[in-house]
């Protein structure tokens, strides 16, 4: 005969089972992605910017990026703001590799992309087809938007 006290005892085990299955599923390894953030991005048209980066990361094969791009830009006392992925795959090899992020500007910004200055923040969450992830971010940038 089972009492409530048991059911509720094997209820509130199952989450803590699965979330003991699911942590060994991924890992994240000691090392880390670093993003250099280039000092001008290129406005392609008022909804898109191209932000330069350096990308490293340990060798491995690149089987996920979960990782994006977020644009800031004060435009005539708004701000517009937008979000992006890797022009390019990652690739991770222990050495830099330029890439791009393309930004696009979010359909509730209020403002379009301009030319001026814009803070950029880039990140990577880098997993293996094995599970094994990186990551790393670049912190809030002041960048340069140029034609």
């Amino acid at each position: 005969m089972t009492t409530w006290r048991t059911r509720s005892a094997v209820a509130l085990a199952i989450p803590c089972v699965l979330l003991g299955m699911t942590s060994t599923l991924a890992h994240a390894d000691e090392s880390t992605v670093t993003i250099t953030v280039g000092k001008a991005a290129n406005l392609l048209d008022p909804t898109l910017v191209r932000v330069p980066v350096a990308l490293t990361c340990p060798s491995m094969e690149v089987a996920t990026n979960q990782g994006g791009a977020s644009l800031r830009q004060a435009v005539s006392g708004r701000i517009a703001f937008g979000s992006g992925r890797p022009e390019k795959p990652v690739v991770c090899d222990g050495t830099p590799h330029p890439n791009s992020y393309l930004i696009w500007v979010d359909t509730t910004s209020p403002a379009p992309f301009r030319v001026g200055n814009a803070t950029a923040m880039i990140s990577a969450y880098l997993c293996s087809p094995t599970f094994t992830c990186v990551s790393g971010g670049s912190g809030v940038q002041v960048i340069r938007v140029k034609r």
